[in-house]
């Protein structure tokens, strides 16, 4: 990837020092994030009956919307990245806990229930809860554990921290390019609505979309090539 046109500079790189310098850290995490999500997620969900490739573009989409939504905001875009990638590590537990019984529900896709209200009745817990979890047994901090539990927006929106709101339009973004996931869509507010409590333009989040869109495109671009 150092090597490649969008980074070159007249001369190849041999060492990961020099990559790192050529490339800069904060490019380097979002790399690493990329390889990291393209393993986690690239098992078939029978449960949710997504595709290993859908949860993956997914969970890169929103870590680059929640990204740059963060940097006009001024919150560290870093942790939002983060955020947006592990946003729905709670569907691939309840995938693998699921697997282990028979007889085990599927979310009916022809239906299209809200994603929250089909996994309270057929499994009794929920997947943010269930990210929040695991994510506060990893030691994640209690700030991130908490805005991928809100993630929705289900609860309170006076309780809701800017971080769950930023996850929440990011997945907002990410599902007019056509990258959103199965019973997600009556969750994402109106535009108005984040212009207003987020302080944003509409033209910020037209511009956040298309440059999510064009990067998203190059990543999977240079991974098929």
């Amino acid at each position: 990837m150092s090597n490649s046109a969008a980074f070159a500079q007249g001369t190849a790189i041999d060492n990961l020092d020099d990559a790192i310098n050529r490339i800069g850290f904060r490019e380097v995490f979002k790399l690493v994030g990329v390889a990291a999500a393209s393993d986690l997620f690239a098992v078939q969900n029978r449960a949710y009956q997504i595709s290993g490739t859908r949860l993956w573009e997914n969970a890169l989409a929103c870590g680059l919307a929640i990204d740059q939504l963060a940097g006009k905001l001024g919150y560290d875009e870093q942790d939002m990245y983060t955020l947006g990638l592990l946003r729905s590590i709670g569907k691939m537990a309840i995938d693998l806990c699921l697997s282990k019984k028979g007889n085990a529900p599927h979310y009916p896709l022809a239906e299209q229930l809200p994603i929250l209200e089909w996994e309270s009745r057929a499994i009794g817990t929920t997947n943010p809860k269930v990210a929040s979890f695991l994510l506060a047994s990893w030691n994640f901090s209690e700030a991130t554990a908490q805005s991928i539990q809100h993630q929705y927006l289900d609860g309170d929106l006076d309780s809701c921290s800017v971080e769950s709101q930023l996850l929440n339009l990011a997945c907002f973004i990410v599902e007019k390019i056509n990258k959103g996931l199965p019973g997600e869509t009556g969750y994402w507010k109106p535009v108005a609505f984040y212009c207003e409590s987020l302080r944003l333009q509409v033209n910020d989040l037209k511009h956040v979309l298309g440059s999510v869109r064009e990067r998203l495109d190059e990543i999977l671009q240079n991974i098929n090539d």
